[in-house]
């Protein structure tokens, strides 16, 4: 593996591949030690290079922003290399500045990733500018699942599902997984069966922040990732298909894929908005924050995720909510 990019300020470290874009590990302090958000015990798993064919079900921890418009060779991955411009750090933030070094479509890809001081959020912002044609683009993120974790979402209009042995996709029943207030409760354990590999959401029309919290019972925690749904109007849960014959794999929980993306849009399924529409003088702004806390007592499920101002509201389904400091604005800009 490339030498790892090490960002860090009190209370929070990341580790960057600058080539591959991944974010390889990612840790926020709290009081029993550490939260690590993200899972990167698959990549030994991986082929390398992954086939152009499979651009976001092989990548483990936080995965790149995946652009996948041009045909790829074999043995270059859509999203690298990165190439590293500069690392803004003061006492409690730090802010690291990439660009994509190819060219999607002829599109120029900038990327940012923030980390504040004792604040467990990574922001990430994306700018895609010039180019010419239509682009769909994700942010992947893969997480360990153990049995009795809960996927807690905000409210989506519709869903399908890629299930049986022709993998065609079909309708699937979301009135079964809501819970007060609209949000849906899945238990992956339960979902991702019978050939089930994959689940697509829309968000429902008229909603600004989408959000997916992850409560995980081993780890006592909550991982949670928040977009701009105009943006990004699609999130996808998938398996990952890593060994699955080795029974050390399995062992270790069920390696689960989130990705808020933007692509394909079908008739009839509400807001999924298509693909990015590029064009010489037109930007494209893609926002996008992964954040973990310790998850409170008593909560079973998260009801809501609302920004007030410069605060972040986590709302369970008992007590009071969580409450973190946020940067104003930062899905407005």
């Amino acid at each position: 593996m490339a030498d790892l990019l090490t960002m860090a300020v009190p209370g929070a470290t990341l580790k960057l591949d600058p080539f591959q874009g991944t974010v390889c590990d990612l840790r926020f302090a709290c009081d029993d030690g550490w939260l690590t958000p993200l899972d990167d015990s698959a990549a030994d798993l991986l082929p390398d290079p992954a086939p152009a064919r499979q651009p976001v079900t092989e990548w483990p921890g936080g995965g790149p922003f995946l652009c996948s418009g041009d045909p790829a060779p074999r043995g270059w991955r859509a999203d690298s290399p990165w190439i590293v411009e500069e690392l803004v750090q003061t006492r409690d933030a730090v802010a690291g500045r990439f660009t994509l070094g190819r060219r999607p479509k002829g599109a120029r890809v900038e990327r940012e990733l923030c980390l504040q001081g004792n604040v467990p959020l990574l922001y990430q912002s994306h700018w895609l500018s010039g180019g010419r044609g239509r682009l769909p683009v994700t942010h992947p993120a893969m997480l360990r699942l153990s049995e009795g974790d809960l996927l807690s979402l905000s409210p989506k209009c519709s869903a399908t599902v890629n299930s049986g042995p022709d993998g065609r996709e079909r309708d699937f029943d979301l009135t079964k997984f809501v819970a007060d207030g609209g949000a849906l409760d899945l238990n992956p354990f339960s979902l991702f069966g019978e050939a089930v590999s994959c689940i697509r959401f829309a968000e429902m029309s008229g909603r600004t922040l989408g959000w997916t919290a992850v409560l995980r019972a081993r780890q006592r925690d909550i991982v949670f990732l928040l977009k701009d749904c105009a943006s990004l109007p699609v999130t996808t849960l998938w398996v990952s298909d890593e060994a699955p014959d080795d029974a050390r794999a399995w062992g270790r929980g069920l390696l689960v894929g989130l990705a808020d993306a933007r692509g394909r849009a079908r008739k009839g399924r509400g807001r999924t908005a298509g693909h990015l529409e590029l064009a010489p003088d037109r930007c494209h702004m893609i926002r996008h924050v992964i954040g973990a806390i310790p998850r409170p007592d008593g909560w079973r499920a998260v009801r809501d995720i609302r920004l007030e101002g410069a605060s972040l509201l986590i709302h369970g389904d008992s007590g009071t909510p969580v409450v973190l400091p946020f940067e104003p604005g930062f899905f407005d800009a």
